[in-house]
């Protein structure tokens, strides 16, 4: 369905007269859907053989040049693009006066490769409810109301409180974000959000190394081997999660 979406919106686009298209992403298939629609300029990063399909600001010159970050693929191609020598801070402007009670729990994910043990993700709260945090708000995707339910009748003798967003939209997701203090799950749009909002983001990475310099505000765990597949994010434990967890929190005086 992603191909026919993609389709679909950028035969929107070229019907209503654009001609260019910027891809910040490293999947051929924007390429090839764009190269179909005939758009008159592609930009993109042009990494492996995408390099084939592009003229203009390639990022790659050939196969053997040293291969950069996602991030610094885009950063490189933007800049070429406009002509800038820098890319200017992308953290949202808050509101610094806005109360925030939040613990932002993670729960969706763009693929089950992405998913944590459901047991582990209980287990986690348990442990900011122990050390004082009751308000939880619980990051969902609109298929997972069945997995927010067996978090919350896990709880429901205890004085803690939830919000549940799996049937809300992101415009009505962004106002609890903004009062959020730390988001931890993972690495998913609501990570990007959460660190474009400057909130402290503990992010579990399982199928993919997290980039170094995406942003300051996340603070990632990764498997103890370094190794990661599919199946890695179901193999790191809950004490491993919760020993990093307790560094930060003690470290960032929550």
């Amino acid at each position: 369905m992603s191909y026919l979406n993609i389709f679909k919106a950028l035969s929107l686009a070229k019907s209503l007269g654009v001609n260019e298209v910027i891809i910040l992403h490293q999947s051929i298939k924007y390429i090839l859907i764009s190269k179909i629609l005939g758009f008159k300029t592609i930009e993109a990063p042009g990494q492996k053989f995408q390099r084939f399909f592009l003229k203009k600001n390639r990022v790659y010159k050939n196969l053997s040049s040293k291969k950069l970050l996602p991030i610094d693929e885009s950063k490189h191609l933007v800049k070429k693009i406009f002509s800038v020598s820098n890319i200017e801070n992308n953290n949202f402007i808050l509101n610094k006066k806005k109360i925030k009670k939040y613990i932002a729990i993670a729960i969706a994910t763009s693929g089950p490769q992405k998913l944590w043990n459901l047991d582990n993700y209980i287990r986690v709260i348990d442990y900011f409810f122990e050390r004082g945090f009751k308000y939880f708000l619980l990051l969902s995707g609109k298929n997972q109301s069945i997995l927010e339910s067996n978090i919350c009748n896990s709880f429901n003798l205890k004085n803690i409180n939830f919000i549940r967003t799996s049937n809300l939209t992101i415009e009505k997701i962004i106002p609890y974000l903004k009062k959020t203090k730390i988001y931890f799950g993972n690495d998913t749009g609501f990570s990007h959000l959460t660190a474009g909002y400057q909130i402290p983001s503990i992010v579990i990475y399982g199928d993919c190394e997290p980039f170094n310099d995406y942003s300051k505000f996340i603070y990632p765990i990764v498997p103890k081997n370094k190794i990661f597949t599919n199946r890695s994010i179901k193999k790191i434990s809950f004490e491993h999660v919760k020993n990093k967890i307790n560094i930060y929190l003690k470290k960032n005086n929550f």
